[in-house]
């Protein structure tokens, strides 16, 4: 199963997401159908949402069902998009369940981190977002889903600790989720940069695929500054570029155990009637091969 990890830091946002899609049920259950499926979205220029959970929804990769249900209306308002994706959401299981998909195949979550502007403060303050049908209020899986997704907000503003920090998809260890804390504690303690987090994060989910073979070892990263999100919002530029961790631009990075690794891959994009997916650059007759 996926595994996501979210963060904040003082003036950044962060999303760290493995590309592995595993089978779910039946003799071959846990068994590698695909190392390189995106799950990371970004919405306009200002949140990042990558998913856990069933890899197609109506026939469509969940990545692309996403980017193209957000970018199917408004998205200047995070609340008018979210609430797009978890209506939808809820018809479509709702579906699967009339095709009488096993109960346990269903628990599915999305989850978002961005740049929002509360009634009661002046500035953008980071925004922690789930929608799903089967987390609860700690992001910890129930046991079967409800009916209805649901979406949970957590205005994370400033932590004592630096940082704030959740986990989704694969279930871990109370001291492996402790272990995690500690690793990105010291970048906060240090008072580290955007690239230091971004790379704690990075070994935080290698340190996880290490441990359970559901999560693989290719990730797809993105940093969010404030200050992106800002300019986003005065003047709609919403690029993304490949690249480590910047003052004022959202970046994304591909990075995987494969050193060497000949092709990079990024996140889908959405924004207001565009829906980008598919990204993926490198030599001629290798990145023409993987399309």
């Amino acid at each position: 199963m996926t595994f996501i990890l979210t963060c904040t830091s003082g003036e950044y946002i962060y999303q760290v997401s493995d590309r592995r899609l595993t089978m779910l049920g039946g003799l071959n259950s846990g068994v590698v159908v695909d190392d390189e499926s995106n799950k990371s979205t970004l919405v306009g220029g200002r949140m990042s949402f990558c998913y856990t959970g069933l890899a197609e929804i109506s026939g469509k990769r969940t990545d692309i069902w996403l980017a193209q249900t957000l970018a199917n209306g408004p998205i200047q308002d995070l609340g008018v998009a979210c609430e797009r994706v978890r209506a939808q959401s809820t018809q479509e299981f709702r579906n699967l369940r009339r095709k009488r998909c096993p109960e346990h195949f269903l628990r599915h979550a999305f989850v978002g981190i961005g740049w929002c502007r509360l009634p009661e403060d002046d500035g953008l303050q980071p925004l922690l977002c789930t929608i799903s049908n089967a987390l609860d209020g700690n992001g910890e899986w129930l046991a079967q889903p409800s009916d209805e997704f649901l979406i949970r907000i957590n205005g994370w503003g400033q932590s004592s600790e630096g940082f704030s920090i959740a986990g989704a998809g694969q279930t871990l260890r109370q001291d492996e989720k402790h272990a995690i804390w500690r690793h990105i504690r010291r970048c906060a303690k240090k008072k580290a940069g955007p690239i230091a987090f971004l790379r704690a994060l990075i070994d935080a989910v290698f340190f996880v695929a290490d441990r359970y073979s559901g999560v693989g070892s290719n990730l797809m990263a993105t940093c969010m500054p404030r200050a992106a999100a800002e300019d986003y919002l005065r003047t709609g530029d919403s690029m993304a570029v490949y690249g480590l961790p910047h003052s004022n631009r959202n970046v994304f990075v591909y990075s995987s155990l494969e050193r060497l690794h000949p092709i990079v891959y990024g996140p889908n994009v959405a924004t207001e009637g565009i829906a980008i997916t598919g990204f993926h650059a490198g030599p001629l007759d290798l990145a023409s091969e993987d399309s």
